[in-house]
């Protein structure tokens, strides 16, 4: 039986109990699209919680300065993601992982994210959702 890719996509979301954006998301970065803008706030408790909305730099000074062996470790992983800056509703300039550290196949966005605006780019070449 084929089932359409995106019914395949809520069902991930489901199984893991994850928000079925972060799914979609995470296979766009997976396809080649690139991440121009986001805004997101965090869904925990504690300082984080308290940020309020927040958007995250592309580009920044402290992206060219990120640890040589955490890039190791993740090497095919844009070091704008590992080590985030984002311009806080409340706390100023803050820095945290767009990545998760969930094991999964393909990118996984952190999944205390909450999108609310999210922006990008094609592909240069573009490629069928698996």
């Amino acid at each position: 039986t084929e089932i359409p890719s995106i019914d395949v996509r809520r069902m991930e979301a489901e199984k893991n109990q994850v928000s079925f954006e972060r799914v979609i998301l995470g296979k766009l970065i997976d396809m080649g699209y690139v991440l121009e803008e986001l805004e997101a706030e965090f869904c925990v408790r504690g300082e984080k919680g308290e940020w309020g909305r927040c958007v995250w730099y592309k580009e920044h000074p402290s992206y060219d300065a990120i640890d040589p062996d955490l890039q190791g470790i993740c090497p095919n992983i844009d070091p704008s993601f590992l080590i985030a800056v984002f311009k806080t509703e409340h706390a100023g300039d803050q820095k945290f992982t767009l990545v998760s550290t969930q094991i999964g196949g393909g990118f996984l966005f952190h999944k205390t994210l909450i999108f609310h605006r999210v922006v990008f780019s094609k592909p240069e070449r573009e490629e069928q959702v698996a």
